[in-house]
């Protein structure tokens, strides 16, 4: 007991516990820091995965506007070019017509 007042009154003792606590507290705020760094770091890699999850989905709506707009541009090029192969087989079949009723009576004058 007499020990632990020698103890308790040695300001050398004193001091050295009292550095002792120091380091104690720079160490769990150094840890505190580090903690704070690991979570904002997370919260960093977090808000990029969102960031391009997002740019993934914009990437996709625009690529499959651009399709349907191909698509349609080639459904009317289909419809066009359909309407002009149509055009031209009327055409043909009226000239074979004319040429047969020419034909025809040519014959018939004949």
């Amino acid at each position: 007991m007499q020990q632990q007042a020698e103890q308790a009154q040695d300001p050398m003792l004193a001091m050295q516990q009292k550095e002792l606590q120091l380091k104690e507290m720079e160490i769990q705020a150094k840890n505190q820091k580090t903690m704070a760094d690991i979570e904002m770091d997370r919260a960093k890699l977090e808000l990029e995965r969102m960031r391009i999850e997002s740019q993934e989905k914009i990437a996709g709506a625009e690529l499959g506007a651009k399709a349907a707009m191909e698509k349609d541009k080639l459904d009317a090029e289909e419809l066009r070019q359909g309407a002009r192969l149509g055009m031209d087989a009327v055409m043909n079949q009226q000239k074979l017509e004319t040429e047969l009723a020419k034909e025809t009576i040519k014959r018939k004058d004949n």
